[in-house]
């Protein structure tokens, strides 16, 4: 009798073990079919250039050229023709400096922007094969305890049917021998 109830409970064991296996695996298929990627934003995507000290430049520059032209205009047309182009050059200098340290700007922006879209995939790449590692790990895990279960259930069927031809042979031998 107390075999039996071993038995019947082994069994009832096995038959949760089966459930719970196939609700894990469930549960993972759904992970992975309802997997949503991530998406991080660009810590530098708003970044752009200071034009203040540029703009600051070239007022001092406009200033000075009218400055530079006026004294020219006071030396005659000789000194006026002479200076102009001492005062263009050195407007366009200011102008090519300003320009300059804007493209500079730029490209130190771009590059951020770049080393950041980088370490963002790579980060994007880790977390979602390791979130879907996992969601596999599950199916995984619930699989073998499915067929693991399976093994106990025969396992408890065995032991059931021992357990059986036991007790044919204690009272099925009685039996026949009282002829």
């Amino acid at each position: 009798m107390a075999a039996s109830v071993g038995n019947a409970v082994g069994m009832y064991g096995a038959i949760t073990k089966n459930i719970e296996a196939k609700k894990m695996q469930r549960k993972g298929q759904e992970g992975i079919d309802n997997f949503e990627w991530m998406k991080l934003d660009n810590a530098y995507s708003d970044t752009s250039i200071s034009t203040a000290g540029g703009e600051l430049q070239m007022e001092n520059a406009a200033t000075n050229t009218a400055s530079m032209v006026e004294a020219a205009r006071s030396g005659g047309t000789r000194g006026l023709v002479g200076s102009l182009g001492a005062i263009q050059a050195n407007s366009n200098q200011v102008a090519g400096q300003v320009g300059a340290n804007w493209d500079a700007q730029q490209k130190a922006i771009d590059f951020a922007k770049a080393g950041d879209r980088a370490q963002i995939r790579g980060m994007n790449e880790v977390r979602q094969s390791n979130e879907l590692a996992g969601y596999g790990q599950m199916m995984g895990v619930g699989m073998d305890m499915k067929y693991q279960s399976y093994a106990d259930m025969q396992a408890t069927g065995n032991a059931q049917s021992q357990h059986n031809m036991e007790l044919f042979k204690t009272f099925g031998g009685g039996m026949g021998g009282g002829k």
